[in-house]
């Protein structure tokens, strides 16, 4: 039988590196690359366009209608449902798919050797519902926009992203970020690991039972965080269903890793001409250059939040904030909002913010918060104590 195998992902303002990621498919012989696009307001549907005109196996489907006639027009249950429709089309309009591989855009799957093909690494394997690969977390990059594969430090992680053969789709109960959930009927559902090995859980059918050594075979590559600017211009992709105005699963900038791939330079430089290539002969080069600017201009936009909506979210938005430059600007922010910042309900959280900053050692920043605290809660004891505390530290130390 041929193996022929589709993948799948969702994109939302993800021109600056939507070609990347097409390329990085094509190159590990992918047959089918199909793309949700919702919520963009940036040059996404443009460069995919420009891109399927050389490479008909690339397109692209709108999924907005998805979130019509829901609160905000965001359903929780979007990234479900697109995974469900796109299987369909797939299903229905490419007869020749055998698989579908489910992954984000930030998601690279690849294997060891950076030389063996999708097709070439399934033909061994024995027969199978679900094939699932563990992550590979890449921690914070050096500069802006570094290509793919790059940065190669990165940390072994338990989550797992699956590969789907297209006759186990109709055993899908539920599309899920890391594994379909599938029906306990018999047969029984057969679901392995990377080298064809029967997968023993972890906390639940999500996660593998260990983190992977580096020899495994097959990866995802998952690239969380880039550079410390494109991190906070990316949190703004907010999730369906959560008030919070960014992504709040993640927990701050770092470039700490555990691991290297070993990639060579040979197979690295290989890969970055062919990559050059495929965006200077799809006419692209401008539209990518637009793209990283407008993501540098957004990471600028970050800080620009009501006050009350930083109060509000003050502990969650510190917390993906750690690690950036952007974060030592929040309390300057919260000052500038004057009186409309200093408001009784929002004490606990300025009081919370200080007692944090105290515990990484930051007297100073501490000392900022506790004062907004005193502000916003003037005959709060405990607020007091500490706030003049802090102050007597601070003074001690100058």
């Amino acid at each position: 039988m041929n193996i022929e195998v589709a993948v799948v992902a969702i994109a939302k303002d993800e021109g600056a590196y939507i070609h990347e990621w097409i390329h990085h498919y094509l190159f590990f012989g992918f047959s089918k690359i199909i793309i949700g696009v919702n919520r963009t307001s940036d040059l996404t549907p443009i460069i995919i366009d420009k891109i399927s005109a050389k490479y008909p196996q690339v397109s692209f489907m709108e999924m907005d209608w998805i979130d019509q006639g829901c609160v905000g027009n965001k359903n929780p249950q979007f990234q479900a449902l697109s995974y469900a429709c796109l299987s369909s089309n797939i299903k229905s309009n490419f007869k020749n798919i055998t698989h579908i591989l489910y992954v984000d855009i930030d998601e690279f799957w690849f294997t060891s050797d950076f030389t063996t093909s999708i097709q070439d690494y399934l033909k061994p394997l024995p027969a199978f519902d679900v094939l699932s690969f563990n992550w590979l977390w890449q921690n914070g990059d050096d500069k802006d926009f570094e290509l793919p594969f790059n940065n190669t430090k990165v940390t072994p992680d338990v989550h797992m992203k699956s590969l789907i053969s297209l006759t186990a789709l109709n055993r899908i109960v539920e599309y899920r970020c890391h594994a379909p959930k599938m029906d306990n009927k018999q047969p029984s559902i057969v679901h392995l690991g990377p080298k064809g090995e029967t997968i023993t859980y972890g906390d639940h059918d999500q996660l593998f039972s260990i983190a992977p050594s580096l020899g495994a075979g097959a990866f995802v590559l998952h690239r969380i965080c880039r550079s410390a600017t494109e991190y906070v211009a990316l949190l703004s992709r907010q999730r369906p269903g959560v008030e919070f105005p960014f992504k709040n699963n993640r927990f701050g900038f770092t470039k700490t890793s555990s691991a290297v791939i070993a990639l060579d330079e040979q197979k690295s430089q290989k890969y970055w001409t062919a990559l050059e290539q495929f965006t200077n002969e799809t006419e692209i080069v401008n539209l990518v250059s637009q793209s990283r600017q407008m993501v540098l201009e957004k990471a600028e936009r970050s800080l620009e939040l009501r006050s009350d909506v930083v109060a509000v979210h003050l502990l969650a938005y510190l917390k993906i904030l750690k690690g950036t430059p952007h974060r030592k600007k929040v309390l300057a922010n919260l000052e500038k909002f004057g009186t409309t910042a200093m408001k009784d309900q929002f004490a606990k959280n300025y009081f919370d913010a200080g007692m944090m900053f105290e515990g990484e050692g930051d007297i100073r920043h501490a000392l900022g918060y506790l004062r907004l605290a005193h502000l916003s809660r003037p005959k709060g004891p405990i607020i007091l104590e500490n706030y003049e505390r802090l102050d007597e530290l601070v003074k001690k130390k100058e």
